[in-house]
């Protein structure tokens, strides 16, 4: 399945390994992965909330 660019944060271990997303939100939102279709955009938010900038290359739909 072809899938347009998109972008995540996530916390990266020593090895290449995804350990985890990154949070954000503010007070009054709940906490949520951070997703960018734009690299640009995926840099201004890693800015902000950290981790490292992953490329979803692909992707699986479940029945």
């Amino acid at each position: 399945m072809k899938i347009a660019d998109l972008f995540v944060l996530a916390c990266v271990d020593a090895d290449g390994n995804i350990t985890g997303y990154p949070k954000g939100g503010g007070s009054s939102t709940a906490p949520s992965i951070r997703t960018y279709e734009r690299l640009e955009s995926a840099r201004r938010g890693q800015r902000f909330i950290g981790g490292k900038i992953v490329r979803i290359t692909g992707v699986e739909v479940v029945k």
